[in-house]
């Protein structure tokens, strides 16, 4: 018997990914601190979460393009519960998935 399949999406992006890619990274706790700290620079208002008017803030601080469709592609990508902010947890879980992404291509 076959099983149905599922097309729905999940809110967490390893899940999304064929087990056989899923390549765990640990981050070392200076890793984490590291992250956190640009993290809580982005978040200006301290809420603990980001917004998309501090990422527009934090990609004109870097000098890049204001593009609205890139930074909303960009929030939506971060975004993986779909509730308009991105939580810590989120931050970094796709700080994880991109460096497994990186260590693939270097490989």
């Amino acid at each position: 018997m076959k099983k149905p399949v599922n097309n729905k999406k999940s809110n967490n992006i390893e899940k999304d990914i064929p087990e056989k890619v899923i390549l765990k990274t640990e981050l070392t706790k200076q890793q984490r601190e590291e992250i956190k700290e640009v993290f809580d620079s982005i978040d200006t208002d301290n809420s603990g979460f980001l917004e998309i008017n501090e990422l527009i803030s934090a990609v004109n601080s870097l000098g890049l393009d204001n593009n609205s469709n890139e930074i909303s592609r960009i929030m939506t990508s971060l975004d993986l519960n779909k509730d308009g902010k991105v939580s810590f947890d989120e931050f970094i879980s796709l700080i994880n998935v991109q460096l497994v992404s990186l260590s693939l291509n270097i490989d």
